[in-house]
């Protein structure tokens, strides 16, 4: 009975650390491919492939990965012109640090430009840039 019960303990704590071996090997694959996604989301954004940048970053849920993916998320969002995106993706960031807040601003100066530049105002009044036809009656111009 007690070589039993000795016999049902080792084989107990052998499955133990089995699965946790399991588990240790299964991050570290887990991990090395979500460093693979990351690196060739750099080479497709380096080439100009955004969106298929954007597909293997949407991928990365590694927590220590977390920040280069979102930043370089923001990249390939800037780059398509979607500065929303952009600042919507880097403010899941710390932002206590001082380059992040700064690529938040730097994004909406060019969100703002970019929107001020698609239309026109004359006399305080803004027009579509694609507007056909401006009416400025009742403005007090002469």
């Amino acid at each position: 009975m007690k070589r039993k019960a000795v016999y049902l303990f080792v084989t107990a704590v052998a499955l133990v650390l089995l699965f946790v071996l399991a588990g240790v090997m299964l991050h570290g694959r887990t991990a090395q491919r979500q460093r693979s996604w990351l690196e060739d989301a750099r080479e497709y954004y380096d080439l100009g492939e955004y969106e298929n940048a954007l597909l293997n970053l949407r991928q990365i849920t590694d927590p220590e990965l977390r920040q280069e993916a979102a930043m370089t998320m923001a990249d390939c969002y800037e780059a398509l012109g979607n500065y929303g995106k952009a600042i919507e993706v880097i403010r899941e960031l710390n932002l206590n640090d001082n380059a992040i807040v700064s690529r938040i601003r730097s994004l909406e100066e060019k969100r703002d430009l970019r929107s001020s530049s698609e239309s026109l105002t004359i006399a305080g009044v803004r027009f579509d840039r694609d507007a056909r036809e401006v009416r400025l009656e009742g403005k007090g111009l002469s």
